[in-house]
């Protein structure tokens, strides 16, 4: 079987960057990527995260750098997604990697921690080796002797310690086989934890609670008829899945009638759903900590427009009628 070689587009973004890099694939690398995956390759004296897009027989380049690890459980994108994404990028003549962040989950990318390492040496061996430098260059004995206390050690850890030049005695030690560096990826979480919907009641007291507003409040009706068939919902799903809109949703929450649950933890009613439906945690919730304030207040004109806003809101829930309110840029 030919050998194949994986086009990946970098994630970091530059002109230079602009084209695609082609790595070679290790027998030993499992799970194998493919096209859409998240891959760590290293590039120039780094690592970076990029994307497989595509497969070649014929790497660009002579020298082929191999794939140092396929990230996440699969791939982040379909074929047909990066099919689209290269059409874009042609169409509208922009990099293919701005294109692809813009369809890829917001998330900071991985980061790198570079690690540094002896290698396999018998304690004799390095007596003699630790004599040598002792002699001749003492912040090399110095970086050594360290090494030898702690072993595997982070490259900044390293920059802590105070050696002059600590950079080229690496280089140096590294050329004459004596250690051995390493970069390996930081993955960060990708996907907050999204809220989850329930009921507060039990199934007898939501059917009889459902039977009561039904007439008068038919789509907090509808919200507690899914409820009492799902028994759970996640949040953003009331909207994009089920078109319940955030009021009768907060109607509810604010009654006592459901209950939120993000991560094990009962959410209180005072909290306000700000977000919903388009972050699977508010901007309120996530500013309301000890030490911070709201990033956002209402001005007069806008608390009256508020103010009328939900009283209409509360006339329609409670079946009576309502006239239109026009807002002009309040």
């Amino acid at each position: 079987m030919a050998r194949r070689f994986a086009q990946v587009v970098l994630f970091r973004e530059h002109e230079r960057l602009n084209r695609l890099f082609s790595y070679a694939i290790p027998e030993s690398l499992s799970p194998p990527p493919e096209v859409g995956s998240r891959v760590w390759v290293p590039f120039a004296r780094e690592h970076l995260e990029g994307f497989v897009v595509g497969f070649t027989k014929m790497p660009e380049v002579n020298e082929v750098k191999e794939i140092a690890q396929v990230l996440g459980e699969g791939p982040v994108f379909s074929p047909e997604q990066i099919e689209l994404a290269r059409w874009m990028a042609d169409y509208y003549m922009c990099p293919l990697i701005r294109v692809l962040k813009s369809m890829f989950l917001p998330s900071p990318p991985s980061r790198s921690k570079a690690t540094v390492s002896l290698v396999a040496l018998g304690e004799e061996e390095w007596l003699e080796v630790l004599a040598y430098w002792e002699k001749i260059h003492s912040p090399t004995a110095r970086l050594i002797n360290f090494l030898l206390e702690r072993g595997e050690t982070s490259e900044k850890q390293l920059a802590r310690l105070g050696i002059e030049n600590w950079e080229v005695i690496l280089e140096r030690l590294e050329s004459l086989g004596l250690l051995q560096r390493e970069t390996r990826p930081v993955v960060r979480s990708r996907v907050p934890e999204d809220r989850v919907v329930e009921l507060a009641l039990s199934t007898e007291e939501a059917s009889a609670y459902l039977e009561k507003i039904r007439r008068r409040a038919p789509r907090q009706a509808e919200l507690l008829s899914l409820l009492l068939q799902e028994k759970s919902i996640l949040l953003t799903e009331l909207s994009t899945k089920y078109g319940i809109k955030k009021t009768f949703l907060q109607a509810l929450f604010k009654k006592g009638i459901i209950k939120i649950n993000l991560g094990g933890k009962k959410l209180s009613p005072a909290l306000n759903l700000d977000g919903f439906a388009e972050h699977p945690i508010s901007g309120e919730e996530r500013l309301a900590k000890p030490g911070r304030e709201i990033a956002w207040s209402l001005n007069p004109e806008q608390k009256k427009a508020y103010t009328l806003i939900q009283q209409a809101l509360n006339q329609a829930d409670a079946g009576l009628p309502v006239a239109p309110i026009v807002l002009h840029g309040v």
